[in-house]
């Protein structure tokens, strides 16, 4: 059972683009008939702009010039445009402002597979500023979930004598992950 793939096909000025073929491909698999799909690629070709193509619902590889797309032939008619968004995180023009916001928001998620921090954003209550190990932001600022609030709660840092720490010096908790316990407390003075 093959479902029918369609699209349209123009350049940057708005004509039909037939000149460059679309290949369509799979890796060695079963049908749901049970009859073998090859890895040989077909080439296709849009006439008047259209094209059209029969696929086996499953696993292909959509390839046109250098841009190739892993993507799921579902076992209904669709067009090439969702076949391709489908196979891909974001659209390929995507504006950066949303794959930042994406990123900050990935790494808000998975923050524990991370060697990363948040930072509160000064003025900007609630969003938080994710950093990598060398300092450098990931992302955009996000919303700070289950981050510490800092206007709620208070960390004292005080030297061998109770006396404040410097303004500017960094205490650093490291902690172990395998075992969640702290190895060391390090201080750098300003």
């Amino acid at each position: 059972m093959t479902v029918t793939i369609t699209g349209s096909v123009k350049d940057v000025t708005g004509v039909a683009d037939n000149e460059a073929p679309w290949m369509f491909a799979s890796v060695i698999r079963f049908a749901d008939d049970g009859s073998v799909i090859t890895e040989t690629p077909r080439e296709v070709r849009p006439v008047a702009g259209n094209i059209k193509v029969e696929l086996e619902p499953g696993y292909a590889i959509v390839t046109y010039g250098k841009h190739v797309w892993p993507v799921d032939v579902p076992t209904t008619p669709t067009t090439l445009k969702a076949l391709i968004e489908a196979g891909v995180a974001f659209p390929p023009d995507t504006a950066q402002t949303l794959l930042d916001a994406a990123v900050g928001a990935y790494v808000e998620a998975n923050r524990q597979q991370f060697r990363s921090y948040a930072v509160p954003v000064e003025g900007d209550p609630g969003m938080v500023q994710w950093y990598d190990a060398n300092d450098v932001a990931i992302g955009v600022p996000v919303p700070g979930v289950d981050v510490l609030d800092f206007t709620n709660y208070y960390v004292r840092f005080v030297d061998q004598n109770g006396d404040p720490l410097p303004v500017g010096s960094l205490t650093t908790i490291h902690v172990n992950t395998l075992t969640g316990e702290i190895d060391d407390i390090t201080f750098e003075g300003a």
